[in-house]
């Protein structure tokens, strides 16, 4: 910075020095540290969710695009309500959307888990059985969660192996009930 004289002329210059090097370093580690996290969130085998104070999905991974059935730019922005999910509880009754974990967050601001449930996916014609949990997350000195992240995993092949297994008990149920001789197990 000039420093002008009476007269208008340049009589010193002030030149002034910050060390920033402490400051690039904690930059470079915050960014390695979004790095980190981003990849992981990526690469997860569970499907998470960001729901916003509305419901609204604002963020989305790999997982839960691939176990939902939608790419990410269409998962953005629908809401448990949205009829195409269609839930059921693992009876097969219809599962109000309201109850589903990221609702009861938002409402109560209490984490909400192992909750299974059965979400239509209409490109396949199926559903997807899946375990969730959500937990809220609050902006500074609110009550209100600002955020819900929701986590869930695909038990879709558990479910369909349980249900495989129910069939054969089944079989071998009625096969013992309706034969004439008898049937002997014997353990060596």
């Amino acid at each position: 910075v000039p420093l002008t004289s009476d007269d208008g002329s340049i009589d010193r210059i002030l030149v002034v020095v910050e060390n920033i090097t402490e400051r690039r370093e904690t930059e470079k580690k915050v960014r390695e540290s979004e790095e980190k996290h981003r990849q992981l969130f990526e690469t997860m085998a569970q499907g998470v969710v960001l729901h916003d104070a509305e419901g609204k999905i604002v963020d989305a991974n790999r997982a839960a695009c691939d176990i939902l059935g939608l790419p990410r730019n269409q998962l953005l922005g629908r809401t448990p309500y949205d009829p195409r999910w269609k839930p059921i509880h693992e009876d097969g009754s219809p599962f109000d959307p309201s109850m589903m974990p990221s609702n009861i967050v938002l409402k109560t601001g209490k984490p909400v888990k192992d909750v299974t449930c059965g979400i239509y996916v209409p490109e396949e014609d199926e559903y997807r059985w899946v375990v969730i949990g959500s937990a809220p997350r609050f902006r500074s000195n609110e009550t209100k969660p600002s955020l819900t992240m929701t986590v869930f995993t695909d038990i879709t092949e558990r479910k369909a192996a349980e249900s495989a297994l129910r069939e054969s008990e089944e079989r071998f149920k009625a096969l013992h009930n309706a034969s004439f001789g008898g049937i002997a197990i014997h353990n060596n």
